[in-house]
């Protein structure tokens, strides 16, 4: 897609006024409150659902490869958000000097005990030059308080790009959001609400939140399951979470990937957000894979690549 020169220059002096708005509300802590080894078990050690999980994006050979790669330091961080305190995963370069970042903001719902499905992810982010660092939202991986699923638990992201963009081996211009199904969500409403991030990339992410539970009804089957007030309170939670409604709050470049074949969280969703981001002229790429499955696991080199390209693109 090509720009203006004037539709390009604007999301750059949106970034610089968004990071001085976002360190003004930094409160006093810039540190987690405990930065601990991480060490993944051997791919014998895991447990069944952790395997499970893993192979919808990678394999053992992959995985082991990461786990031994010493060019890189996995640390699990315990953090505050708002009162509550809870888990990230990093996996940071060793190598001195400054690294862009990425914040990628997983999907599904509460998870305990597959933090290691990851670290393959992680490491073909790390191996592009990137410290990347995973908020798991509160509620799980033994982080506290509850799952709103796109509520309070925004914050989770927010105060883990505080942490990143407070820390000296970060470029600190150069910090970017990368969710996927459900973490394209958050990360919709963490670009809503303020995050200096240069730019983002979504994969499989819903828009609209009442369209998704119109054409899939295992998702509507959820609502007040996560949500126990959802029939009195559904158009308040659908229009916080539906980013195709207020698109005009989304001022940094978004990449927005969709598997052609999702039938969970359809391409139409990405779809009408790629309508809107067009209508309020924000830089924007969309593309459907063809044939690909929610998330794109299947292809998750060439999803990744893709993203990294697109953050290339837009670095400082």
């Amino acid at each position: 897609m090509h720009l203006p020169l004037h539709r390009l220059v604007r999301p750059v002096v949106l970034f610089l006024v968004a990071s001085a708005a976002f360190a003004a509300q930094r409160g006093p802590r810039t540190t987690p409150i405990a930065d601990e080894p991480w060490a993944p078990p051997t791919w014998s050690s895991l447990a069944a659902d952790a395997r499970k999980a893993l192979n919808r994006y990678s394999d053992s050979t992959a995985y082991e490869a990461a786990r031994a790669d010493t060019a890189f330091e996995a640390r699990q961080w315990h953090y505050a958000s708002d009162s509550v305190d809870v888990v990230a995963l990093v996996l940071r370069p060793r190598a001195a000097g400054r690294h862009p970042a990425i914040v990628y903001c997983r999907g599904s719902y509460i998870q305990q005990g597959q933090a290691a499905s990851f670290l393959p992810l992680f490491h073909r982010l790390a191996r592009a030059g990137y410290f990347v660092v995973a908020p798991q939202y509160r509620g799980s991986e033994g982080g506290a308080g509850r799952d709103d699923m796109g509520g309070a638990d925004v914050e989770d992201v927010l105060a883990a790009i505080r942490l990143v963009a407070a820390r000296p081996d970060v470029q600190h211009d150069a910090i970017y959001l990368y969710g996927e199904s459900r973490g394209g969500m958050m990360t919709f409403q963490a670009i809503r609400d303020g995050a200096p991030v240069r730019a983002a990339a979504t994969v499989g992410a819903f828009t609209d939140l009442d369209t998704l539970f119109r054409g899939d009804e295992r998702s509507a089957g959820m609502a007040t399951k996560i949500w126990p007030d959802y029939e009195a309170r559904s158009k308040e939670i659908a229009y916080r979470r539906s980013a195709a409604r207020w698109a005009d709050r989304l001022r940094v470049p978004l990449l927005l990937l969709h598997g052609g074949d999702d039938s969970g969280v359809r391409p139409r969703q990405s779809e009408r957000l790629d309508a809107e981001l067009t209508r309020v002229g924000t830089p924007h790429e969309l593309l459907i894979v063809p044939g690909g499955s929610h998330t794109l696991g299947e292809r998750s080199a060439y999803r990744d690549s893709l993203v990294v390209s697109w953050f290339r693109v837009h670095a400082p």
